[in-house]
């Protein structure tokens, strides 16, 4: 779960052969204001048919209503579960890693919905399900 230039990391790792063999899914959401804020998209599409069944793509947009778009903010839409209803997969601590990067508020409280939902955050001294890359 990204937004804005925080999608950067993602990319670079959706850029290995070594993640499309390790998981069942992978899901992008990818948060931005505007849908032209949305950057990398031709390369998204092209894993998104590549890749098809397997990766899944939420953008979602804060500012405008756009029929292909989730519209909020990615905790909001946690809470909802629209984001899970959007690619037909619940959040589970069983089978759930969740990397987060962009904003911190975003991550701060997408980090704080998903203890809601279960899940822990990942440590060193103790594995968990939640990933985060602070670069702001």
């Amino acid at each position: 779960m990204a937004t804005g230039t925080g999608v950067g990391p993602f990319l670079s790792i959706l850029a290995t052969e070594q993640v499309w063999a390790s998981y069942e899914n992978i899901i992008l959401v990818y948060g931005a204001r505007y849908g032209h804020d949305l950057a990398y998209t031709q390369l998204i599409e092209t894993w998104s048919k590549q890749y098809a069944g397997k990766f899944h793509f939420v953008p979602i947009v804060s500012r405008e209503n756009k029929a292909d778009r989730l519209r909020g903010h990615i905790p909001a839409l946690l809470k909802t579960s629209s984001i899970q209803q959007q690619v037909g997969l619940d959040i589970h601590a069983e089978h759930s890693q969740v990397m987060l990067c962009g904003n911190p508020a975003m991550i701060e409280d997408a980090t704080q919905t998903l203890i809601e939902l279960g899940l822990s955050k990942h440590l060193r001294r103790s594995p968990g399900h939640i990933s985060l890359e602070r670069y702001w």
